[in-house]
């Protein structure tokens, strides 16, 4: 399995970062709450953003990605075009945890663990699904994992001294 940000752990033989790692095991149990479609960011990266071996060795000046305001918009061709990168934000995650602990919420409960902020839910109640698949293959490529993969293919077949 892999670690990085662009990664989904209920997509074949992929890995995932930490935030989405929780959410992924949550997913597989259908204990995702509706809000986290909120937590996720979905942006198509322009190419004229993307440098190094995932774009011909072009190097990007920093200057044009801090003065890039927008992600890429309209049709275009994947992995071409732009790179769809899509992660879950903790940050977003955080401050809906904050919210619901003000709410006084009867489904969530507040609750600190070593001094961080958190909420507690019981779910003992529900099944865990049973004809569902876990893993699905992903349906579109992504040039960075695409990329990675390839790379350790090739470090794989060197043989050691």
């Amino acid at each position: 399995m892999y670690y990085g940000g662009a990664y989904w752990p209920l997509y074949q033989d992929e890995g995932a970062g930490c935030s989405a790692f929780a959410l992924g095991v949550l997913a597989s149990a259908s204990l995702l709450p509706a809000e986290a479609s909120v937590w996720l960011r979905n942006v198509d990266i322009p190419m004229q953003l993307v440098g190094g071996e995932y774009n011909l060795n072009k190097r990007i000046p920093f200057r044009r990605i801090l003065k890039s305001k927008t992600w890429y918009q309209g049709e275009g061709k994947p992995n071409v075009d732009f790179v769809n990168v899509q992660t879950y934000d903790p940050s977003v995650l955080f401050d809906w945890i904050l919210e619901m602990r003000s709410r006084k919420d009867f489904i969530y409960i507040a609750e600190n663990l070593n001094g961080v902020p958190g909420l507690r839910v019981d779910c003992t109640s529900r099944s865990l699904p049973a004809e569902k698949p876990y893993f699905v293959k992903r349906s579109e490529p992504n040039l960075f994992i695409d990329l990675y993969r390839k790379k350790l293919l090739q470090h794989a077949s060197i043989p050691t001294p």
